[in-house]
């Protein structure tokens, strides 16, 4: 998988880099989808149920996905290089992230999909840094950095390339 990520990236011929991206993307998905075998995940949060009518909880450190994660974030996904270029990618993406957000939760609590239910168990730590180590970056960087920004880079040239990248990457 890195070597198919590495080459993706620096090959300088173009049929080589598809050949190679082809395979980075089949390789993430399959390494995030737990099939590849040769990883053995350790279980970190087992049936846990945290609310008085909530599901039991397991959470497992996936090293497979966390690794698809950190490769792809290494190599192939563009990052912010100055504090003026993360002040306007703040700026462009809060207002959008805020509204998501209140539209997402609004809906699940006027659905009955969830309830208001504070408090803080003691997996609250393992889960934050299991979570953000190994599946938001990884997913972040296989959708936004990887697929979105491909995807935007080939319909630049037209005016809603940049919203069907956002609206393929979504789906």
């Amino acid at each position: 998988f890195a070597g198919a990520a590495w080459l993706a990236g620096h090959a300088r011929a173009a049929p080589l880099r598809a050949v190679a991206l082809t395979v980075t993307v089949l390789l993430a998905l399959a390494l995030a989808m737990h099939k590849l075998p040769g990883f053995n995940n350790p279980l970190v949060i087992d049936h846990v149920q945290l609310s008085a009518h909530a599901l039991p909880f397991t959470q497992y450190a996936n090293f497979d996905k966390g690794a698809v994660g950190l490769i792809l974030l290494a190599w192939l996904c563009q990052r912010v290089s100055s504090w003026s270029e993360l002040g306007t990618v703040l700026r462009q993406t809060l207002p959008v992230m805020a509204l998501t957000v209140a539209a997402t939760l609004g809906f699940a609590l006027a659905a009955g999909v969830v309830g208001v239910d504070i408090k803080l168990p003691q997996q609250t730590l393992t889960f934050i840094v299991v979570n953000l180590l190994f599946t938001v970056i990884a997913e972040e960087a296989f959708f936004r950095g990887l697929l979105q920004a491909r995807i935007a880079a080939a319909l630049h040239r037209f005016r809603w390339g940049a919203w069907l990248a956002v609206a393929v990457s979504a789906l």
